[in-house]
């Protein structure tokens, strides 16, 4: 189990009585996996939130990877999602810098993926298998028409999310919703954009209460709504053309991490700043409390000698 003390600690709402089926606001521009758990907890339990592997890249992390699915699996009381860019595949219309960093075919990348997610999967480990990457779907899907993600999902027998999953989780008397999506678009180097984007995706699932991207690298935790410059963006809802009212529980956001070195990378070579490779964990807790927490690779790796 990742020590220390949690970074952020919450009450969870609890389930109202005579609570009706949740359905997911409507959007004809999302497609949306949904997953329901009924937990019934005597102890804490940890989802992982994977994604951003990019398995095959010149600076890939294999043994942090590797560590973090050992622990899904080691552990009793776990759960794992996959957040998207589980593959890094590249053709001959991928940009020349991604091209430059693959050193693994496309065909040993998907099977590394399956060989060492089976395990998990056969467990039911696996809660979720997000696609929508801008890495691994949108390249396959421009290519040869077909979602690689999708393909692998099928393989391990898991649930599949094109582009957006509602997982709602009820644990003893309380209920967390997680709205989880890859994301897209150049945010990596601006804080306000990447806020930005988190925002316009909270928009279509009021209903959650913590919005989990990946995308940008990024690995931190925060309160959507306290962002003077786009606090009053959610009045309208321009693509639906209807209101939006912003919900009685602010949501909050989640960035996942991600799983690149940066020695001799394209953003160390592009002058972008060093971002560590982590991932999160959101941790129920019997009493309705859920934490959440970040295992960073530098202090694993120090406090794994």
């Amino acid at each position: 189990m990742w020590g220390g003390i949690l970074l952020y600690i919450y009450k969870a709402n609890q389930i109202p009585k005579n609570s009706p089926q949740i359905t997911p606001t409507p959007n004809n521009f999302h497609e949306i996996e949904i997953t329901y758990h009924n937990l019934k907890l005597t102890a804490p339990f940890d989802i992982y939130q994977i994604g951003d592997v990019h398995p095959g890249n010149l600076t890939f992390d294999q043994e942090f990877y590797e560590y973090a699915l050992n622990e899904v699996m080691r552990r009793n009381n776990t759960a794992l999602i996959k957040q998207g860019d589980v593959l890094d595949l590249n053709t001959d219309s991928s940009p020349e810098a991604a091209m430059h960093e693959q050193i693994w075919t496309n065909k040993r990348q998907q099977d590394y993926i399956v060989n060492i997610n089976t395990p998990l999967a056969d467990n039911d480990k696996i809660w979720c298998w997000g696609g929508g990457g801008n890495h691994d779907d949108d390249r396959s899907n421009k290519k040869i028409g077909i979602p690689k993600s999708r393909d692998i999902a099928q393989m391990l027998r898991v649930p599949y999310s094109p582009i957006s999953a509602l997982h709602i989780i009820d644990f003893n008397g309380h209920r967390l919703i997680l709205y989880c999506n890859h994301g897209k678009g150049r945010t990596t180097g601006t804080k306000t954009g990447t806020r930005r984007k988190l925002l316009k995706e909270s928009i279509i699932y009021p209903e959650a209460d913590l919005v989990c991207i990946g995308h940008t690298h990024r690995l931190e935790h925060g309160d959507l709504w306290t962002f003077e410059e786009i606090q009053h963006e959610v009045v309208i809802d321009y693509k639906n053309m209807c209101m939006r009212t912003q919900p009685k529980y602010p949501p909050k956001y989640l960035i996942t991490g991600h799983f690149l070195g940066y020695l001799k990378s394209y953003g160390q070579k592009s002058g972008y700043p060093p971002i560590p490779a982590g991932f999160p964990l959101i941790r129920l807790f019997p009493n309705g409390d859920y934490g959440i927490d970040f295992v960073w690779e530098p202090e694993w790796r120090a406090n794994s000698k």
